[in-house]
């Protein structure tokens, strides 16, 4: 499920950005696909860690409903971000990395602007509660 779902959010994006990918083509979206596995299999490792060490706690009820909500809250941090991209990009020419959040750490403006932001894009503020 979360890569159909980073799959819609990179059609999604592609649309939304059309205008600086006038040359697209089938094999970008395959290599897209490619690097959404790659994003999620390193962005899983520690589910893979946590769900393979054999310690008596893991058939236990409370982990099990630790370990989706973690699941849970991990797919939807990665969601935000690619949904926030899909703006971000009009601006910056680029996908936010780690730089991101040092711009966000620049001053309180993003404290200001956020409902601001939130506001002019509405509709992927309802996409994200759509997923």
């Amino acid at each position: 499920m979360p890569l159909l779902l980073s799959t819609v959010c990179r059609v999604i994006f592609w649309t939304y950005n059309i205008s600086f990918f006038p040359e697209t083509n089938g094999t970008d979206f395959v290599v897209g696909i490619w690097f959404d596995c790659m994003s999620m299999g390193i962005a899983f490792i520690p589910f893979y860690i946590l769900f393979f060490i054999p310690i008596p706690i893991r058939s236990h009820r409370f982990y099990m409903l630790f370990f989706r909500i973690l699941f849970t809250l991990t797919n939807i941090f990665l969601f935000v971000f690619n949904i926030i991209d899909i703006p971000y990009f009009e601006y910056t020419l680029k996908r936010s990395t780690s730089d991101m959040f040092a711009t966000v750490g620049y001053g309180e403006d993003i404290n200001n602007l956020w409902l601001t932001f939130a506001a002019q894009y509405w509709y992927f503020v309802l996409l994200f509660a759509g997923i």
